[in-house]
């Protein structure tokens, strides 16, 4: 049997000296270097120069790609050795390279149009005439259905005059006196921003 009044005389003096004191954990050197020494880590065989005959002391193309699902055609053929038995896989798949020869894509969100080039400088002629002729009638857009070509070539091709565009101007100032603060807002920082396209601004 252990005499607990013996065992307490002799530790409350231990309690007393280190609660008086103030509590400070300091590493020892030998645990700092044990550290040290284990984060020493040496450079991965890959990185490493192979020295070759012709040149000793040239490093060699390394490729490293994340990490992935494992798959054959992840390496392209380039990086491949001559002896490697994924070579004659890709090759059996029809691919090159590490790519397939005819890709197939995922279908288009849109209807992809094919651009026309089916007008004449006959047509070019009589689309300056009709919209000179009556502009309030042959828009951009009556003149690209008519002739079958985008509102922006219709434009480009049959510009109007200056009196139609101060006329377009006019009822585009009227629409803006019908904007609020947070629209108005809008278009300024919107016209900013493409102003500085192209580097303009500065950055």
């Amino acid at each position: 049997m252990i005499n607990s009044s013996a065992f307490l005389r002799r530790c409350l003096p231990a309690v007393r000296s280190t609660t008086s004191a103030s509590l400070t954990f300091v590493r020892h050197e030998s645990n700092t270097r044990r550290h040290t020494k284990r984060l020493r880590m040496p450079p991965h065989p890959d990185f490493k120069t192979r020295p070759t005959t012709d040149s000793p002391s040239l490093t060699y193309i390394l490729r490293n790609p994340p990490a992935a699902a494992p798959s054959v055609f992840i390496t392209p053929t380039l990086f491949l050795p001559k002896d490697d038995p994924r070579r004659a896989l890709q090759a059996a798949a029809g691919r090159t390279n590490g790519t397939p020869k005819k890709p197939k894509l995922p279908p288009p969100v849109t209807e992809i149009k094919e651009k026309k080039y089916h007008l004449t400088p006959t047509d070019f002629s009589r689309m300056r005439s009709l919209r000179k002729s009556n502009p309030n009638v042959w828009t951009r857009g009556k003149l690209a259905e008519e002739f079958g070509t985008s509102r922006f070539f219709a434009g480009m091709i049959a510009e109007a005059d200056d009196k139609r565009k101060e006329k377009m101007w006019a009822k585009m100032e009227k629409v803006k006196e019908r904007w609020g603060p947070r629209r108005r807002n809008a278009r300024i920082d919107r016209a900013r921003r493409r102003e500085g396209w192209g580097g303009a601004d500065g950055y």
